[in-house]
């Protein structure tokens, strides 16, 4: 759940830098494709982390109604 707030408020703040007119002077230097690319990576990272975190909720094993019955072996007198 962090991994993911923080991914999404990264994609918040780096689509703010690509449409906000003030803050796009004080980046107008820096080419858009820099953002478009990051805004890219920030989207496949948090698409990234939902699949792994569901792909390992799916693969963990739940033995609670697992009943196992262990033998023990009769000792031999010799």
């Amino acid at each position: 759940m962090k991994t993911s707030l923080l991914l999404v408020i990264a994609i918040f703040l780096n689509t703010t830098l690509l449409l906000a007119e003030p803050v796009a002077l004080l980046v107008e230097g820096i080419n858009p494709w820099v953002f478009a690319a990051t805004e890219s990576l920030l989207l496949f990272g948090y698409f990234l982390n939902q699949w792994l975190k569901r792909f390992r909720h799916n693969c963990e094993l739940e033995l609670g109604d697992f009943n196992r019955f262990i033998f023990k072996s009769a000792k031999k007198k010799s």
